[in-house]
């Protein structure tokens, strides 16, 4: 793999990273500890990260389990999970707090699934465009005599190659989360 290519690596891992984390935060009628994992909470005078000030347990496949660390907060916590307008009911028992996930209709697992594919298409959109940043940089490259004219075919049929492999990493992702949102 060549240089021009590489150095792009960091930005399109974290290109995947980013809507491996969107899509851990889209409901499928199961709970999961990433629906609220970056829920921030209005505590202390300060934003904190709910991993911050509690720890999330799984309690069954439809509840989420809150345990507050400073109890004096609980209101806070549940404040900001309202807030967050996840479509999560909140209960909060004095000690702990419950987040319990309603089951999904038909139209919502609809609107969840059009949310994947914006999401997914959104990333393939970011990719295409490190895809245009790389190749402009292998175009300068010959250009400037860097690289020949057969190296710069090379280069892009590499290039082309490593970018669909991502793409179809990225469908690949949206697909399973779709899996997940129309299973019954």
């Amino acid at each position: 793999m060549h240089v021009l290519i590489t150095q792009h690596d960091s930005k399109i891992n974290h290109l995947v990273d980013d809507l491996q984390d969107k899509l851990r935060s889209i409901r499928t009628g199961r709970a999961s500890i990433g629906l609220i994992d970056n829920l921030v909470v209005n505590v202390y005078d300060s934003k904190l990260s709910l991993k911050e000030v509690a720890s999330v347990n799984l309690q069954d496949p439809r509840t989420l389990l809150i345990d507050v660390w400073d109890k004096s907060i609980l209101k806070d916590i549940e404040k900001s999970l309202q807030a967050a307008n996840l479509g999560l009911s909140v209960v909060n028992d004095g000690k702990n707090i419950r987040v319990i996930v309603p089951l999904l209709t038909e139209e919502t697992r609809k609107e969840l699934v059009k949310t994947v594919h914006q999401k997914v298409e959104n990333s393939k959109i970011a990719l295409r465009q490190i895809r245009n940043t790389i190749k402009d940089s292998i175009l300068a490259a010959v250009k400037s005599k860097e690289i020949t004219e057969d190296e710069k075919y090379a280069i892009q049929k590499h290039l082309d190659d490593y970018i669909n492999k991502y793409t179809t990493t990225l469908d690949n992702m949206g697909l399973d989360k779709e899996k997940e949102i129309t299973r019954i």
